[in-house]
């Protein structure tokens, strides 16, 4: 954030939107900063912003709640008159910037409180058709109405212009009426709204980040009518979060190009998916930026990598401007935009990589194999292998005690059966001279669905990264990848602790090489998981049984507001307004989407039950992001 230092012109913390104004100038919101900044066109590589809105100067970055003042704008969008609409996040509002625009000027108009130094959600009290509650985005119809995306609140809100001071909305979508805010997952309800934006036949698409998906809702419009379309997931009932060519993680942006294509930034997932017009519920992505395919969601700091992109916008030309949020920075992607930027060739609907293969055998570490395995392994290299229990044999893959061999595929015909809350070693042993630096271990596979792309659980490991989990079924209470090195053997540790049952599942490792040659290998009905579901003290035990967890540092910390305690009281059932995880996460000062149920069910109730303290909480949840299971 902030090239490492300190607040500039030429630099930007978290930035989620972009936005450009009838010049071809382009407008960043600058979230952590607090600010919303203009960078002149013809742009140039890291060139300093010419505006800031928001602040006084370019070198500050403090929040406020007056005219002039921000605290993480997340939306903004120009009226036909070039003025500047703000989705003022944390201060639950929408402030309007009279053009001709000049450094630090204040706003003219507020929507969502009564004047300009209010802050509160839902202005302190219940929701109504004239609050807010941490809005995302704000949007313009062809008669100047605007439309925002009330995130905590569930809906998307109509303000029918000419606009007044805290007016009140004249159309709701997502909820049955103006006084509701829950969250829901059928056709004509939502959960946390990320995004709005309009087709060229006024319908309007909105980005459920919540419920990992994109709804149209056609026009005109009725108070909470149901959506006519949906994207990401396979019915309107559904919000699973997943990584294939017709599932989102997370989406927060959208928009479409000169042909009516629509772009979406998957933000979880660290790509952006187009999908071809005309639509149809469900249907597959045909193009991906950002991943080198469809069933890959590895972040990274590249030219061709993203890490939790928000805001997408095409300019008058056609390029593909992208708010890479969590590398505080913004992408072009020059049009036509057709293929990823030196992504490797889909393979199918898949999305299987094509990418040059070969053999285990030239870089797993073991070679003294007993005579009998090494002769099965020759003579049939499908043939089930029984695990062998022998450290000194240094075999490539050992799950606890039990080690494989390794052929095209490691069969076995032993499952390492393991009780949910005791921990699983997944080892794998390779040559130090292999080069290896991306590994990825898939689980929750059986049956006929036995190949990646029909993994939705997995554990991706990349040497010099954050280790990442994909976990939408929450089997894991505890996961992390440890490196140990002695001599010529790499040993690489898959280290699990399952918090539920799980069916007699098989094991792929997928590895990259660091010239991208690639291998496969599997392990038939590895592991199954039995036992009763852990219940939430008994994960807390665990968790705070964690070396890490018991040395974090939980210093310079701000204790929840009054509206976020209520928050962890309602994860334990005694409140029935929620927020969402990302609004939590940010309140504790950090970034993210998801933090699994029986996370916030244990903290919930703790607190409620004044058993736990918010800043366990806390050291709890830095543990959690760096392991990869809260994200």
């Amino acid at each position: 954030a902030n090239r490492g230092g300190s607040v500039a012109a030429n630099t930007l913390s978290n930035p989620n939107r972009v936005e450009f104004d009838s010049s071809g100038n382009l407008f960043v919101a600058d979230g952590s900063n607090n600010r919303i900044l203009r960078y002149d066109t013809p742009f140039t590589d890291g060139e300093a912003a010419t505006l800031v809105l928001g602040q006084s100067s370019f070198t500050t970055g403090t929040s406020g709640t007056t005219a002039s003042t921000l605290n993480a704008p997340f939306g903004i969008a120009f009226d036909s008159s070039g003025n500047l609409f703000v989705a003022d996040f944390s201060n639950h509002r929408i402030l309007r910037y009279d053009t001709p625009f000049t450094d630090g000027e204040a706003a003219t108009l507020v929507l969502g409180q009564a004047d300009f130094t209010s802050g509160s959600a839902n202005r302190g009290g219940s929701v109504a058709a004239n609050t807010l509650s941490n809005p995302n985005r704000v949007e313009f119809d062809s008669s100047g109405n605007l439309f925002v995306a009330d995130g905590s609140n569930n809906r998307i809100l109509r303000y029918d212009a000419p606009f007044t001071d805290g007016e009140a909305a004249t159309l709701v979508l997502g909820q049955a009426d103006f006084t509701t805010g829950t969250s829901g997952t059928t056709a004509s309800t939502l959960s946390a709204p990320r995004h709005v934006k309009f087709d060229s036949s006024g319908n309007l698409f909105v980005a459920d980040g919540s419920n990992n998906r994109i709804l149209r809702y056609d026009t005109p419009f009725t108070d909470g009518e149901a959506a006519t379309l949906v994207l990401g997931q396979s019915s309107f009932t559904t919000s699973t979060a997943s990584t294939t060519t017709s599932t989102l993680n997370a989406p927060f942006g959208h928009t479409f190009d000169s042909s009516g294509n629509l772009f979406v930034a998957d933000r979880g997932n660290h790509r952006i998916l187009r999908y071809d017009t005309p639509f149809t519920d469900g249907e597959a992505a045909t193009l991906v930026l950002g991943q080198s395919s469809f069933t890959t969601s590895t972040s990274g700091t590249t030219a061709s990598k993203l890490n939790l992109p928000f805001g997408i916008a095409f300019d008058s030309s056609g390029n593909l401007f992208v708010a890479d949020g969590s590398n505080n920075r913004i992408l072009r992607y020059d049009g036509p935009i057709a293929v990823a930027d030196t992504a490797s060739t889909g393979g199918g609907p898949s999305g299987d990589i094509s990418a040059p293969s070969f053999s285990l055998d030239k870089f797993t570490f073991a070679r003294s194999f007993p005579e009998h395995v090494l002769n099965t392994i020759q003579d049939d290299p499908y043939t089930p292998i029984e695990s062998i229990k022998d450290e000194t044999l240094d075999l490539p893959h050992v799950i606890n005690d039990n080690g494989y061999a390794i052929s095209k595929y490691t069969n076995t015909i032993v499952t390492n059966t393991v009780e949910t809350g005791n921990p699983i070693n997944v080892k794998l042993n390779l040559s130090d001279e292999t080069g290896i630096e991306h590994i990825v271990l898939y689980t929750n596979l059986r049956g006929d669905q036995r190949e990646i792309s029909d993994s939705d659980t997995y554990i991706i490991f990349d040497e010099y990264k954050e280790l990442e989990v994909i976990d939408p079924h929450q089997f894991f209470s505890f996961a992390n990848v440890t490196v140990y090195e002695n001599q010529t053997k790499y040993s690489i540790n898959f280290n699990v602790t399952f918090a539920k049952p799980m069916e007699k599942s098989d094991i792929i490792f997928r590895i990259w090489d660091d010239r991208r040659n690639m291998a496969d290998t599997k392990i038939f009905d590895a592991l199954e998981i039995v036992g009763d579901d852990i219940t939430k003290e008994e994960q807390f035990s665990l968790l705070l049984a964690e070396p890490a967890v018991k040395q974090a540092e939980s210093s310079e910390f701000a204790l929840f507001d009054k509206e976020k305690s209520l928050v962890l009281e309602g994860w334990a059932g005694y409140y029935q307004e929620s927020f969402s995880d990302s609004s939590i996460l940010q309140t504790l000062g950090f970034e993210g989407s998801y933090i699994p149920y029986w996370v916030k069910k244990t903290f919930g109730e703790g607190i409620h039950n004044e058993d736990l303290e918010v800043t366990d909480l806390k050291v709890a949840l830095e543990y959690l992001i760096k392991i990869g299971v809260v994200k």
